[in-house]
């Protein structure tokens, strides 16, 4: 059987991000979206989607980048 690689620090907790924000994304909606009128909640998930889709392509495309940090080979 093959053991399972160990997750280094950095690597710890890296795919709890997108359940949290889709959370967060669902409690912002779920409290304001109810106060705010059609237009407004429109507006609302457009803006939330964009946040969510931004984080997926940020998460996706560039896993495991930092500023500042060089790419080793």
């Amino acid at each position: 059987m093959r053991r399972a690689r160990r997750l280094s620090c950095d690597e710890a907790g890296y795919l709890w991000e997108i359940p949290l924000l889709v959370i967060f994304v669902a409690v912002v909606a779920a409290v304001i979206g109810p106060l705010l009128p059609r237009t407004g909640r429109i507006v609302l998930l457009a803006v939330l989607a964009s946040v969510v889709l931004g984080f997926l392509l940020y998460n996706f495309v560039f896993p495991g980048w930092l500023p500042g940090r060089k790419r080793r080979r």
